[in-house]
């Protein structure tokens, strides 16, 4: 473990996200932020054990711009209707994920904006119940 991971183990903990939460009323009236797009990301993304998915690995998702931007909507109280972040606010949320290393990007070019295969960086990290180590199994 180094000095950088020893420091984050200090700083905090864990709590446990259930993945539902992307359906909540509360995750609904949550306007866009790359906050909430990190979040996402973390619940989206393939687990240990989920069925289908198998292209993938633990800790990556496979979704075009245009999906995403429907799942970061959210329902704006005050005009009473349904907002979406644009799709450059979007990619601006992504690029400044992969600049601080949370997550990586392939981009496949093609209808509405291509597919994007994100994967979580350091997964292990956040499936961890002590954020301990990881198996030779998980990906870095």
């Amino acid at each position: 473990m180094t000095a950088a991971d020893e420091e984050e183990d200090k700083v905090g903990g864990f709590i446990h996200l259930w993945r539902c939460m992307k359906t909540s009323q509360v995750w609904l009236e949550m306007p866009y932020s790359t906050g909430k797009l990190w979040l996402w990301l973390l619940m989206e993304a393939k687990f240990e054990g989920q069925e289908g998915r198998d292209d993938l690995q633990p800790g990556q998702l496979n979704h075009s711009i245009a999906f995403m931007v429907e799942a970061m909507a959210w329902i704006d109280a005050e005009y009473h209707r349904l907002r979406r972040p644009s799709v450059p606010t979007l990619y601006k949320g992504l690029r400044a994920l992969q600049a601080a290393g949370n997550i990586t990007r392939e981009v496949s070019p093609g209808r509405g904006g291509g597919t994007a295969l994100i994967t979580v960086c350091k997964w292990w990290k956040y499936q961890s119940t002590r954020g301990g180590s990881k198996s030779a199994k998980e990906n870095a």
